[in-house]
């Protein structure tokens, strides 16, 4: 069950949560969309072993998760310079209400959960498998944004020429590479992706007057970030998963 409701979770939250959904979370409706996307997703994947109770312990998790994320965007009102912080405690708060459900409905899952921590079950299912990608390529994407928006009150605003939403893409694209680099071990593909953004970045960061923009900074902050948690993210998969 963990990581049918762990999927559902991360879908939720990192591939169906739009800009339009994530920008208007403050309205009752908007989180009950959400709640209910976490819910109709949870529900399809338990479906060969869903009973009424089982549904009624899913609503209360899409509940606690929708009360999670209100809390989270109050939070992220009254402390913008701790939005990396806001986003771990949320997702674990999020994997603590999850664990709580197992604790009720499956005890054998979290020996399983347990068991694949300590190397002992080798096999793997498409649940676990798919859930991890996700964390790691998009949900990385999250906590990188967090990262650097609270360094941006240090960075001049003024908007660089460049495509829309091309850092993204190249976020999830150099997050890709990491967790295929990591899995078939060919580390060295991380050396070569950090200098070959460098070599990209260059003339920007030899532009960087300190004290006016600290883009150098920035950007370092926001590739090492983006890399380290793709990289023990994989590490982490190749734990749980015998590769």
């Amino acid at each position: 069950m963990f990581w049918k409701i762990l999927l559902a979770h991360l879908l939720a939250d990192f591939v169906f949560q739009t800009d339009w959904i994530n920008h208007r979370k403050n309205k009752p409706m908007v989180l009950v969309l959400h709640g209910g996307i976490f819910l109709g997703l949870a529900a399809l994947f338990l479906a060969s072993s869903l009973s009424w109770a089982i549904f009624a312990g899913l609503a209360l998790v899409a509940v606690l998760h929708v009360l999670i994320d209100y809390c989270k965007n109050r939070f992220q009102i009254k402390y913008q310079s701790r939005q990396a912080t806001l986003f771990l405690v949320d997702q674990g708060l999020h994997l603590g209400v999850i664990l709580g459900f197992l604790v009720v409905f499956d005890n054998g899952g979290l020996v399983d959960l347990w068991q694949r921590m300590e190397g002992v079950v080798p096999d793997s299912d498409i649940f676990l498998l798919v859930s991890f990608p996700i964390m790691i390529i998009l949900g990385g994407g999250y906590f990188t944004g967090a990262v650097c928006r609270g360094f941006m009150t240090q960075l001049n605003n003024k908007k660089r020429p460049g495509i829309d939403n091309a850092g993204r893409y190249i976020g999830i694209l150099e997050r890709s590479l990491v967790l295929a680099a990591v899995l078939v071990g060919k580390f060295e593909i991380i050396g070569f992706l950090l200098a070959a953004k460098s070599i990209v970045r260059y003339p920007e960061i030899k532009g960087d007057k300190k004290g006016e923009t600290f883009f150098a900074e920035y950007f370092l902050v926001g590739t090492l970030t983006s890399l380290s948690w793709a990289f023990f993210g994989s590490l982490l998969l190749q734990r749980l998963v015998d590769f």
